[in-house]
C-alpha cells in the first residue's frame, strides 16, 4: 500500500477559512481530504505552513520527515475535493511515475508554470530534499512523469469558499452511502454509532439520503432531521431543531433552529432560534440567539461575492456566507447574501459587507472597531476552557500570526484601532 504526501500550494484564496487549517481539513460533505486518504493509505504525511503553529490539534502530529517517507508514494494537493469514490479508486487509476495536472485559472496550460498539481505517483526517492523539508512542487515539475488531465480521474479542487458549499451539495449524499457501511443501522436510510440518545418525537426522514449520526450524539424532543445529513461525534441537536438536508455538522458542535445545506466545522455553536443556509460556518464560532443569514437574493440571481478588489460571480443562486473561526455574532444579527466574516471577528446588528479579521463590525450602530489581539486570545481562552480544551502556545502564535497578515485587510476597509463603543454607552 502507497504512503500518501498531502502538500499544499497556493491556497489564499480559501481564505478565511485556510488561514487557520490546512485545507486537507476542511470537513464538507461527511469527511475531508485527509480522512479520506486515510482509508486507502497505511501513512498519510501533511507538509503544510500551519505545522508548527496551528489550531487544529491534529495536524502537529502528522508532520512527516524525508528520513520516514520512502518507496511508492501518492501525493494529493491539499485542495483536492474529499469526493470519497474518487479517491478510494486512486490506488488502481492513478499510475506510477504520473502526474495530475489541470491549467491555472487565466492560462492556457500546457506549460508546467500554467499548470496546477493536483495529485502525482512516483517513488520517494526522486523528490528533492533540503535540510527537514521536502521540496514536493519544485520536485514534481523537474521530474519527468507522463501527464494525465484531471478529468479523467475526476479529480476537482476547490479554489474559492464558496466552492466548499458547492460540492458539499454535490457529494454529500454519494459520500454518506459509502461511509455507512461504517456504522449500525437504526432504522432504514439512518446509521447510527455508539451511545447515542434519540428522543421517540423525533423525526429522522432519510427519503431523499442517509442520516448518520456520530458517537454520542444526542437528539432532543421534536427534532426534525433530513437526510442526507452528517451529525459528527458527541454534538448536541436541541429540541424543536431542523436540520434540513444536505447539512454537515461536525464533532462537538450543539446545534438549534433552522439549519439547510450548511457546513459547521468542529467546536461550534448555534444553540437557539435564528436560520444559517448554505453557509460555511467555521470552528470555535459561538451564533447568538436569532443569528440568521440570508441565502437567495431578492432577484433570484446569481449570488456575486467580493475578495479584496475582486468581484466574482459565484454561479450559485442560493448561497449564504463564510464565517472563519472564532467569531461570534451578538442576538439578532443578520448577514446578507454572500458575505464573509474574518478569523476571530464580533458581529452586531445587520451585516452589509465583508468584514475582516480582528474587528468589531457594528456599523449600523455607529461603531466599527479592532478586536484587540489580546481580546482575542483572553476569548479564546474562555471558550476553549468550556469545552476542557487547554489553551496552548501553538493555539495563541497562530493568532498572532492571522492578526499580523490580516493588517493591511483591517487598513483597507477602514477599521480604526478603537474600544467598541455603542451609541448611548458610557
Amino acid at each position: 500500500m502507497a504512503q500518501i504526501i498531502i502538500f499544499e500550494d497556493d491556497w489564499e484564496k480559501l481564505n478565511p477559512v485556510s488561514l487557520t487549517r490546512c485545507p486537507c481539513d476542511i470537513r464538507l460533505a461527511g469527511t475531508s481530504l485527509y480522512e479520506a486518504s486515510s482509508r486507502i493509505a497505511d501513512k498519510v504525511f501533511v507538509f503544510s505552513k500551519l505545522l508548527k503553529k496551528t489550531a487544529d490539534k491534529t495536524v502537529s502530529r502528522r508532520k512527516g520527515k524525508p528520513s520516514s517517507i520512502a518507496g511508492d508514494l501518492i501525493l494529493l494537493n491539499s485542495r483536492i475535493v474529499p469526493d470519497l469514490a474518487v479517491i478510494d479508486s486512486l490506488p488502481d487509476k492513478l499510475p506510477k511515475n504520473s502526474i495530475v495536472t489541470q491549467p491555472l485559472e487565466g492560462g492556457k496550460g500546457g506549460s508546467k508554470k500554467e499548470d496546477v498539481i493536483l495529485a502525482a505517483r512516483c517513488p520517494a526517492s526522486k523528490l528533492k530534499k533540503k535540510g527537514s523539508r521536502l521540496e514536493i512542487i519544485e520536485s514534481l515539475s523537474r521530474i519527468k512523469l507522463r501527464k494525465i488531465d484531471a478529468s479523467k480521474l475526476n479529480l476537482q479542487i476547490m479554489k474559492y469558499p464558496w466552492d466548499i458549499l458547492r460540492f458539499n451539495r454535490e457529494l454529500i449524499k454519494q459520500n454518506l452511502e459509502i461511509l455507512s457501511a461504517s456504522y449500525s443501522e437504526y432504522e432504514p436510510g439512518v446509521y447510527v454509532s455508539k451511545n447515542i440518545q434519540i428522543h421517540p418525537s423525533a423525526v429522522l426522514d432519510p427519503a431523499a439520503g442517509p442520516i448518520i449520526l456520530g458517537d454520542n450524539v444526542v437528539v432532543g424532543p421534536y427534532a426534525v432531521l433530513e437526510g442526507p445529513l452528517f451529525v459528527g461525534d458527541n454534538s448536541k441537536v436541541h429540541p424543536h431543531t431542523w436540520l434540513r438536508k444536505e447539512t454537515m455538522i461536525s464533532c462537538w458542535c450543539k446545534v438549534g433552529g433552522e439549519i439547510e445545506a450548511a457546513v459547521f466545522q468542529p467546536y461550534s455553536n448555534k444553540q437557539h432560534f435564528g436560520f444559517i443556509g448554505h453557509a460555511f460556518v467555521g470552528s470555535w464560532v459561538n451564533l447568538g440567539a436569532g443569528t440568521t443569514n440570508s441565502d437567495l437574493k431578492n432577484t433570484y440571481g446569481t449570488v456575486k461575492v467580493r475578495l479584496g478588489r475582486e468581484l466574482f460571480d459565484t454561479g450559485m443562486q442560493f448561497m449564504g456566507c463564510i464565517i472563519g473561526d472564532f467569531c461570534k455574532t451578538a442576538i439578532n444579527t443578520s448577514i446578507l447574501t454572500g458575505k464573509i466574516i474574518g478569523v476571530s471577528s464580533h458581529l452586531y446588528g445587520t451585516i452589509t459587507e465583508n468584514v475582516p479579521s480582528f474587528t468589531n463590525y457594528a456599523r449600523d450602530l455607529g461603531n466599527l472597531s479592532e478586536f484587540y489581539l489580546d481580546s482575542a486570545i483572553e476569548t479564546q481562552k474562555r471558550m476553549y476552557s468550556r469545552r476542557n480544551v487547554k489553551q496552548t502556545q501553538e493555539d495563541i502564535a497562530l493568532l498572532k500570526e492571522i492578526y499580523k497578515v490580516t493588517v493591511e485587510e483591517r487598513k483597507a476597509a477602514g477599521v480604526p484601532k478603537q474600544r467598541l463603543l455603542f451609541r448611548g454607552s458610557v
